[in-house]
């Protein structure tokens, strides 16, 4: 095509618009799946956020959450939040991550420590519990319970009881056994039971096929660390007592004292409700009535904090040097009163 300025410009033929249209496609094309990428990232981040806030509503540890992200991803599931309310989904991941944790060639010490963990996760997910009655006898525990167990040549299984007679525990496990593997081999089992505690105790399998073990119920086991129980709420009058300090002129056996509420309780803490200010760091003891029973203890003050808007002043203590009465009472009234 001829131009004012005397040269040609070149006209473009069918082949070179076809190129350009297909260029410019390709780059609309390339924008918007990034776009689509990005936003599939963010969505899936957000998930993951919302995912995270979730377990820790039920009381999980970063390292139980994940532990829970992991399996989630094993499994490949695009909603993360169905494996909160499926155990299915966690069970059928149990075996692909402890075969991955063990390919890493981990210590005994971390293979128990994850062991242990799973079994906790598992408990807080599908298991809740304000408060469970504590065991008499291992042969009272739920079918249904996660547990793991460490052989004598320290190989780590986790298994699920799903049946019980007066003598044996069946156990399910997520992984395949070997012909003749585990029988007759003395295995320390670890149980987690979500409001009460975690047990131990040493067994011997006296069955054990296909994935499956039975091992003979102990005489003999040990109740370990409580599971922190939630608070009660609840509207007790109490008197917080502390010794006059010397130097402004009190005795050594004079006592200052200041009237209050007990708002909040569980067995070992409580949350006072005082109107003015104490000071956080004097040592305390309180005095309240409870079902009838009059009940002192010392108190170690743990946290404090103010409500403006009342002019209250709350305070969290915990209870030193209690009574087996004391706690006994204590620990029935909140278990009479939890829903």
């Amino acid at each position: 095509m001829q131009t004012i300025f005397g040269f040609e410009w070149p006209v473009a033929s069918g082949f070179d618009i076809a190129l350009m249209i297909g260029l410019a496609a390709l780059v609309v094309a390339f924008a918007s799946l990034l776009r689509y990428y990005q936003y599939l990232k963010d969505k899936e981040r957000h998930e993951e956020q919302f995912f995270n806030f979730k377990t820790k509503q039920l009381g999980l540890t970063n390292f139980q959450y994940k532990i829970l992200l992991g399996i989630v991803r094993i499994v490949g599931l695009k909603d993360y939040r169905a494996v909160l309310h499926t155990p299915s989904l966690f069970e059928s991941s149990i075996a692909s991550f402890m075969s991955y944790i063990h390919k890493k060639d981990e210590s005994v010490d971390s293979l128990l420590a994850i062991g242990k963990d799973i079994v906790i996760t598992y408990e807080k997910l599908y298991h809740p519990a304000a408060f469970r009655k504590p065991l008499d006898s291992i042969r009272d525990l739920e079918t249904d319970s996660l547990m793991y167990f460490q052989t004598e040549d320290d190989r780590v299984f986790v298994g699920k009881l799903t049946a019980k007679d007066q003598s044996s525990l069946a156990l399910t496990l997520y992984r395949e056994l070997k012909e003749g593997e585990l029988l007759q081999e003395k295995v320390s089992v670890f149980v987690w039971r979500n409001g009460d505690a975690e047990y131990t105790f040493e067994a011997t399998v006296s069955e054990s096929d296909g994935n499956g073990v039975r091992i003979l119920i102990p005489d003999v086991f040990k109740r370990g660390r409580e599971v922190r129980h939630p608070y009660l709420e609840v509207m007790i009058p109490c008197t917080l007592s502390w010794p006059v300090d010397r130097e402004k002129g009190g005795g050594a056996e004079e006592t200052d004292s200041v009237r209050g509420t007990i708002c909040k309780m569980n067995e070992h803490e409580i949350v006072v409700r005082v109107g003015s200010p104490i000071a956080f760091e004097r040592e305390y003891s309180i005095d309240f009535t409870l079902s009838d029973f009059k009940i002192r203890s010392p108190l170690k003050t743990m946290a404090d904090a103010v409500i403006h808007e009342e002019n209250m002043h709350y305070y969290t203590f915990k209870f030193l040097e209690i009574s087996e009465i004391a706690a006994d009472i204590i620990r029935k009234y909140i278990v009479e009163r939890m829903d």
